[in-house]
């Protein structure tokens, strides 16, 4: 194990960090977890009432949303967020979506994948994140997609949204 790891492996979308420290007096690593805002650094993006709203201003926006990867934030109990990644143009619409849980998303979202044929899970770390593709134009069905997820991942109503854009790095 490395000195130190980032528990959301996405650079520059830390939402916890996890430092090991080889000085404590016991004979293993100590572990201590230091949980960042992991909206610092963004830019909230104002008067955006649903995920639908927030879609249609990535897609029908500027060339500049082309650059930005931007973060939903469901507040609540459960306080899920997904991240959803620029360049629709290039490539399938995906994003990633906060899963704390053990099972498998594959498992866990099994009758959304089913009423969603066009929803594929790509990747997923266990107790972190599930990456979701969506092999679908439509972005009413991207967003009902995005609710339905976060409303079964979460286990409760969406009652609330936040969105908030970072300027993806280039290379």
């Amino acid at each position: 194990m490395s000195d130190a790891y980032t528990a959301y492996e996405h650079a520059n979308r830390n939402q916890a960090e996890i430092e090991t420290s080889s000085t404590c007096a016991c004979e293993s690593p100590a572990m201590v977890a230091v949980v960042v805002n992991p909206n610092e650094g963004k830019i909230r993006i104002p008067d955006c009432q649903s995920i639908l709203e927030v879609l249609r201003l990535i897609r029908r926006g500027d060339p500049e949303w082309a650059d930005r990867s931007v973060t939903l934030c469901f507040p609540g109990p459960a306080d899920v967020w997904v991240l959803v990644y620029p360049r629709w143009e290039n490539s399938t619409p995906y994003f990633d979506v906060q899963y704390t849980r053990d099972e498998p998303p594959r498992q866990a979202l099994a009758g959304l994948l089913e009423r969603y044929p066009q929803c594929a899970v790509l990747d997923w770390s266990p107790g972190r994140l599930a990456c979701i593709e969506v092999l679908d134009e439509s972005l009413e069905t991207l967003a009902q997609i995005i609710q339905d997820v976060v409303e079964a991942i979460g286990g409760e109503r969406i009652t609330a949204i936040e969105a908030f854009y970072e300027q993806a790095g280039r290379a």
